[in-house]
């Protein structure tokens, strides 16, 4: 079975979450948090540092409950 997330680097981030599901589309990765439903994209072509640091701090705000969704939940209001 090929893994989800090419990336050595995401793969070992998203270790240290247990409570995050992945799921694969054609160009992204969608990292789901299994308790609020919430969820985070990471590209899984690139390879550019800037990316990974946006990615561990999508992970922070989605193991806080901030995910994607809640964001734009507060946006509307």
């Amino acid at each position: 079975m090929k893994c989800p997330v090419s990336d050595k680097n995401v793969r070992k981030l998203l270790a240290c979450h247990p409570s995050l599901e992945v799921s694969r589309t054609d160009h992204h990765v969608r990292v789901r948090h299994r308790g609020t439903g919430d969820f985070v994209i990471v590209s899984s072509t690139s390879s550019d540092w800037r990316s990974l640091r946006k990615f561990q701090q999508d992970l922070k705000r989605l193991e806080a409950g901030v995910g994607y969704l809640q964001r734009s939940r507060s946006r509307r209001r």
